[in-house]
């Protein structure tokens, strides 16, 4: 929706065109617009098609961008530094990113930095609708709003937040905590909730649309993300931007970003560790609420002056450029035109297989899922089924104790009787 602001000429290649059709069809996009520029970012399809592309367009200059070392998924920035023979570039968002792509054996100087950055007029405080949200929601004024954005999966650490709130609650301090997304871990979050008493804390705002989630970032106070992985987080951004203060992980590039004065950076440690060092700090800006507005102007202040949109359109044009002007002195290793449209016919089959296979990954953590909701229903029948036991076994005490009060009963009845018995026969 953002680029057809800019041109109607987007082109969704599976909503129109089988899988083998592709490569041609790039081809004829090639030959009929002739662009100066063709980047690829995160398309492991886009970096097997760069032989192909070039044997077919060789005037134009490529280059990928990447943002994030995913350990946990296809990581792109490790494709990126083995395809570098075929790029005119790698362009990465953090100079953390550009060491690491570094490290896996690619050129130094081939590597970019370009900031991801903001639109600060866009992302820009407003006490207003501040007011509007946080009535909506029925905060009170005073009340401190911990804004957690995030897709709710193990590498963005929920049971370190749900540790971190727990202990914020027991502490006696006055916060609400907005989980904003959704995820494989809601299910456990849920329960734990529900485990600790926390929904007086903590409320689950499910999947929120972009615009909704600009309207709950301004009625928040800080915004905490526990991430054990990162690039810089485009929510932080938007958070600083904003005026927010930070509390987030030393991951990535993110201490690129976050500097003394405008948020708080923790290192990454085991659990327990890591839920501790976050209490303390989120404890301390509770405590302190006038630290919150001080330094979120301060953070917001940074972005305006190093990480404003406008800053990264430049420097990405000024790089176009720069290796445009270079790209005739650049000694890449090309393959024939045959050899290349088989690379990309192959990157075709892989692209077929890697889809069955994620969606088998995909059914077998639905299953996962289900199971996991399963045994927690069988855990609340088991607790379910102790409780009657133990009630039953109390009935049987009960019942035992007054069957030993009416026979005890029953037994000084007897003795009356035969008291006036013997009374009686003495007359």
């Amino acid at each position: 929706a953002e680029f057809s602001r800019f041109t109607d000429d987007i082109q969704m290649l599976h909503s129109f065109l089988s899988r083998p059709y592709h490569a041609q069809f790039v081809r004829a996009m090639l030959e009929t617009r002739r662009p100066d520029v063709v980047l690829i970012s995160h398309s492991e399809f886009g970096y097997h098609l760069l032989p192909f592309m070039r044997s077919v367009h060789p005037d134009a200059i490529y280059l990928d961008y990447t943002h994030c070392v995913s350990p946990y998924w296809i990581n792109f920035p490790a494709i990126g530094a083995a395809w570098q023979s075929q790029l005119d570039c790698n362009i990465c968002s953090s100079e953390n990113l550009k060491s690491w792509i570094a490290e896996q054996g690619a050129q130094l100087d081939k590597i970019e930095v370009v900031t991801t950055n903001i639109d600060t007029d866009l992302w820009a405080p407003d006490f207003e609708l501040r007011k509007k949200i946080r009535e909506e929601f029925q905060i009170p004024a005073g009340q401190a709003v911990i804004l957690y954005s995030c897709r709710l999966a193990f590498e963005k650490q929920p049971q370190v937040f749900a540790r971190v709130m727990r202990a914020l609650r027991d502490d006696g301090h006055d916060f609400v905590a907005l989980v904003c997304g959704d995820g494989e871990e809601r299910g456990w979050l849920e329960r734990y909730i529900a485990d600790h008493q926390l929904e007086g804390r903590v409320r689950l705002c499910g999947k929120v649309p972009n615009a909704r989630m600009k309207e709950i970032l301004q009625a928040s106070d800080i915004f905490f993300l526990p991430s054990m992985n990162e690039g810089i987080s485009l929510a932080l951004y938007e958070a600083m931007a904003v005026g927010k203060t930070a509390v987030v992980a030393d991951v990535g590039g993110q201490r690129e970003l976050v500097i003394d004065g405008t948020g708080f950076i923790i290192p990454r440690a085991d659990e327990q560790l890591e839920a501790e060092s976050y209490h303390k700090v989120l404890s301390y800006l509770l405590k302190n609420p006038a630290q919150l507005e001080q330094i979120g102007m301060q953070a917001r202040k940074r972005v305006q002056t190093h990480f404003r949109l406008d800053q990264m359109v430049d420097r990405m044009l000024e790089i176009f450029q720069r290796r445009m002007e270079r790209k005739s002195s650049l000694e890449l290793q090309l393959i024939d035109t045959r050899r290349a449209l088989q690379v990309a016919r192959d990157a075709l089959e892989y692209g077929r297989l890697g889809r069955q296979i994620v969606t088998r990954i995909l059914s077998a953590r639905e299953i996962g899922e289900r199971l996991q909701k399963m045994a927690g229903e069988m855990q609340a029948l088991e607790e379910q089924k102790s409780a009657l036991l133990h009630d039953a076994q109390q009935l049987q005490s009960t019942h035992q104790r007054y069957a030993n009060e009416v026979q005890a009963l029953e037994q000084s009845k007897q003795r009356v009787l035969q008291d006036l018995v013997t009374s009686a026969r003495t007359l």
